[in-house]
C-alpha cells in the first residue's frame, strides 16, 4: 500500500520503529530487508524521515535509509539536498551518489561530476557518481564523463560505467 497524504501518529511511530530495524545493533538480515522493502514501498511522506535518518550515529542506519531513497526512486526527489550533503560522509557517499542518480535530482549533477572527477575520491564513490550521471540524463555531464573513459589509467569497470552512462546520453559514439 502506497501512503502518500500525511501519517497518523501511530503510522508514524511505525515508521520510526522500521527505520530502528536498520541499525547494526540487532542486527538480522531478514529484519533489516524486510524494514527495506517495507521503507522503500511507502510514499513521498516518508522522505523527510529517512533524510534526518542520515544523520544517525549508526552507519548501518545511514546506508540503509539510503539505499531506502534509492529505491524509492523519483518519489523521494525531495531528498536530493540531503543525499547531496551526505556525499561529505565517506561511510555513506557511494549510496548518496547512487541514491541521487535514482531519484532523479538534477541539481546534483556539479557535485557529482566533481566526484567523478576527483581522482583522489574513493574508488566506489567514483563509479556510483558515474553511473547517477547517466541516470540524470544531462548533457553538462558529458565531459566529465568522456573524461573518465578517454582516460587509460582509471580502472576499467569506472570506464565501463563511464561508457554506458554516455549510451544514456544518446553519446555512446564516444565509447565505441
Amino acid at each position: 500500500r502506497v501512503f502518500n497524504s500525511s501519517p497518523s501518529s501511530r503510522l508514524e511511530l511505525e515508521l520510526w520503529k522500521l527505520i530502528e530495524q536498520l541499525s547494526g545493533a540487532h542486527f538480522q538480515l531478514r529484519g533489516v530487508d524486510d524494514a527495506r522493502f517495507q521503507l522503500s514501498r511507502m510514499g513521498a511522506w516518508i522522505t523527510p524521515a529517512l533524510c534526518a535518518s542520515l544523520h544517525d550515529v549508526d552507519v548501518h542506519v545511514r546506508v540503509h535509509s539510503a539505499q531506502c531513497l534509492e529505491r524509492m526512486g523519483p518519489r523521494a526527489s525531495a531528498a536530493g539536498p540531503a543525499l547531496i550533503e551526505a556525499l561529505a560522509d565517506p561511510s555513506l557517499a557511494n549510496q548518496a551518489a547512487a541514491a541521487l542518480g535514482r531519484v532523479g535530482y538534477p541539481p546534483a549533477e556539479p557535485a557529482l561530476s566533481a566526484a567523478l572527477a576527483d581522482k583522489a575520491a574513493a574508488h566506489e564513490l567514483r563509479v556510483a557518481a558515474a553511473a547517477a550521471l547517466g541516470r540524470l540524463g544531462l548533457a553538462a555531464s558529458a565531459e566529465v564523463l568522456t573524461a573518465a573513459l578517454n582516460r587509460s589509467a582509471e580502472p576499467g569497470d569506472l570506464r565501463q560505467v563511464a561508457a554506458t552512462a554516455l549510451v544514456r546520453l544518446g553519446l555512446g559514439d564516444r565509447g565505441a
